[in-house]
């Protein structure tokens, strides 16, 4: 137990000693032996200790870069990567580890702007691109349905008292769309691509103690087109564009007779005019942090929206196998019901297998037509979203291929509208909540 003491006092005072005399020479042998030893958690413990005493260099920045990335800590790597190359900028090898810890991160864009700076055989021999007039081709398609526990009788929307209820209710919807990204320069990227979503509802009159349902059929066409720019290193600006046309047929009840039995009811048919949506941002990469700053106006549904939000994404360990993301958003909405709140959406995400990641996020916060992942994803249903939840499953098949499922579950809030002698304006709106499941896959194909 004594020698056991003296031992580690012993190296504890060697450590002491070296940290108050460190020089050069001594960083330089000591990081190198540990280096070659591949022990690169002792490289980057004496690699601070030289940093924190102004001993800094390109061959001590390389051993770091190299150390964090062996451990797999991308994001440390590349600055250290960057610092190497303030003391040499021709040094092909440090651009290229620079290159792959920027694409391990997930920078693409960042990676793309170093591609000239790398040897024209690794170009070649890898097919690596800064410039692709078709990089990607995604398809994504799917299916909603609603859960409803309605169980609002005749007595409840009509009766002596009451004249009639009327109200729709939210049955199904699907989904479809297809999208490219393009590259035409190295510091550009270009995503668009047109969608398809119908959405079924039923029409709902309660008169006479008899239920009328007709069909409400919304067919929605739309347009998204979204461009990033990297004007800088670890700096993304993004704007986006989503245009939106839908069209609806219908039952509506055109006059109510009480002497009659029952409503008399007419096809309804409208195009609404074109709606749209656009969407900006600015955000950083900081360390293991990259802080967006981002505005969205909107026109649907004869109301005009506005999103003020502020996200921080994060990554723990410096690479894609563990992140998060913490959103908030002020959500404003001028229409007949104006709105106003605050939206807090928190995402975790990280890798279960070999080529698997696993994301969860979840939402909180009264919206309505509420657009999100930057403007691409707009629930237009028209009805107020208390909350969500979803689930992403991604495959990584091959480099080249890869497939996700997402699974969800919102909270939607309606009301029926009854017309009763009982109230002095003759009307009441009556509350009630649902749920709609989702099921959406996509498949992407990089090329």
């Amino acid at each position: 137990m004594k020698r056991l003491l003296i031992y580690i006092l012993i190296s504890l005072c060697c450590k002491l000693t070296l940290i108050a005399q460190v020089n050069y020479a001594q960083i330089d042998k000591i990081t190198y032996d540990f280096y070659m030893d591949q022990q690169w958690d002792s490289v980057l413990y004496y690699g601070d200790i030289a940093l924190n005493n102004d001993i800094d260099y390109f061959y001590l920045r390389m051993r770091m870069g190299i150390s964090y990335y062996e451990k797999k800590n991308y994001i440390k790597a590349s600055e250290h990567f960057n610092e190497a190359i303030e003391f040499d900028s021709l040094n092909k090898i440090t651009w290229e580890y620079l290159y792959y810890s920027y694409l391990f991160a997930g920078r693409d864009s960042d990676a793309s702007m170093t591609v000239k700076h790398l040897p024209e055989k690794l170009i070649s021999e890898r097919n690596i691109k800064n410039r692709n007039w078709i990089e990607s081709i995604n398809t994504e398609a799917g299916i909603s349905q609603a859960d409803l526990p309605f169980t609002m009788n005749n007595e409840d929307l009509d009766g002596e008292a009451n004249i009639y209820a009327d109200g729709s209710l939210l049955n199904s919807t699907s989904y479809y769309h297809v999208g490219l990204k393009h590259r035409p320069l190295q510091n550009l990227e270009i995503y668009h691509g047109p969608s398809l979503i119908n959405i079924n509802k039923s029409h709902i009159v309660y008169y006479k103690n008899q239920r009328y349902e007709r069909p409400v059929d919304i067919e929605q066409k739309a347009y998204y087109v979204q461009l990033k720019y990297t004007p800088a290193i670890s700096w993304e600006l993004s704007t986006a564009f989503h245009m939106l046309k839908y069209s609806v047929d219908r039952m509506r009840v055109d006059s109510i007779d009480y002497q009659l039995d029952a409503p008399v009811f007419s096809i309804f048919k409208r195009e609404s005019d074109v709606e749209y949506l656009i969407y900006g941002s600015i955000g950083k990469q900081i360390g293991i942090f990259k802080p967006t700053l981002s505005y969205l106006r909107a026109n649907f549904n004869l109301s005009t929206q506005h999103q003020l939000g502020l996200d921080f994404l994060y990554f723990p360990k410096g690479n894609q196998d563990l992140y998060g993301k913490t959103e908030l958003t002020y959500f404003i909405q001028d229409s007949l019901f104006e709105m106003r709140s605050l939206i807090f959406t928190q995402t975790a995400g990280a890798k279960v297998f070999k080529n698997l990641w696993a994301q969860v996020e979840y939402s909180i916060g009264d919206r309505r037509n509420y657009a999100h992942s930057s403007g691409f994803v707009v629930d237009n249903k028209n009805l107020i979203v208390n909350s969500s939840l979803r689930a992403k499953v991604l495959w990584q098949i091959t480099p080249k291929l890869g497939f996700s499922v997402i699974m969800s579950e919102s909270q939607y809030e309606s009301m029926f509208l009854r017309y009763t002698s009982q109230k002095e304006d003759g009307y009441e709106l009556i509350d009630y909540n649902f749920k709609l499941r989702s099921l959406v896959g996509s498949l992407e194909l990089k090329f």
